[in-house]
C-alpha cells in the first residue's frame, strides 16, 4: 500500500527519510537512511517433507548497521516487494560495505564471532561476496580507502580470503 512517498509494508513504513518498523509491543524502531551500511535480498527456503526438497517461500530484504539488522519479510509472489526494492534501491543505490574491523571494530580476522550469529551471516552474506566481486585494482582501491589497521587483516584480505 502506498500513500504518497511512503511505502507501507506490514508493520515497516518506508519513506524518504528512513525506515520506520513498529514493533508489536507498539513501540516504533527508526532508521535513517544513513544509518544503514549494507542491504541485500534474500530467499527463504523451506523442505518440503514429502519431497524432500527446499522451497522457497519468503523473500527478505535485510538493512545491516551498526545496532544490528533489521528485515522485512514478504510471501513470494507479493506484488509490493519489487516496488519496495526499487525504492530501497534508489535511497541506497551503491552502498558498499565498510570492512570488518569498522564494522565490527576492535575484532581481529581470526575472531570466534565470525563462525557465530549475527557476525556470521553478516561476514558469510554481505562482505565476502562484495569483496570476493572485486578485480585487483578495486581491492586496491578499498584499501585505500579503508587502509588494514594491522598485518593480520592485510595478511587475511591479501592470502586467505582473497
Amino acid at each position: 500500500m502506498t500513500s504518497g512517498n511512503v511505502w507501507k509494508a506490514g508493520r515497516v513504513v518506508i519513506d524518504d527519510r528512513g525506515i520506520a518498523h513498529k514493533l508489536l509491543w507498539g513501540r516504533r524502531f527508526k532508521l535513517q537512511w544513513s544509518d544503514i551500511f549494507s542491504w541485500n535480498v534474500k530467499d527463504m527456503a523451506l523442505l518440503d517433507r514429502s519431497t524432500g526438497k527446499e522451497r522457497i517461500t519468503r523473500r527478505l530484504l535485510c538493512f545491516f548497521h551498526r545496532d544490528g539488522m533489521n528485515v522485512i519479510s514478504r510471501p513470494v509472489g507479493d506484488k509490493q516487494f519489487p516496488l519496495i526494492v526499487d525504492r530501497v534501491r534508489r535511497h541506497l543505490p551503491d552502498k558498499e560495505p565498510k570492512p570488518p574491523w569498522i564494522a565490527y571494530p576492535g575484532t581481529a580476522p581470526f575472531w570466534g564471532g565470525w563462525r557465530q550469529g549475527f557476525s556470521e551471516w553478516w561476514i558469510r552474506d554481505v562482505w565476502f561476496p562484495f569483496w570476493k566481486h572485486l578485480t585487483p585494482d578495486e581491492k586496491d582501491a578499498y584499501l585505500t580507502r579503508y587502509p588494514a589497521p594491522d598485518d593480520d587483516w592485510l595478511l587475511y584480505l591479501t592470502h586467505y580470503w582473497r
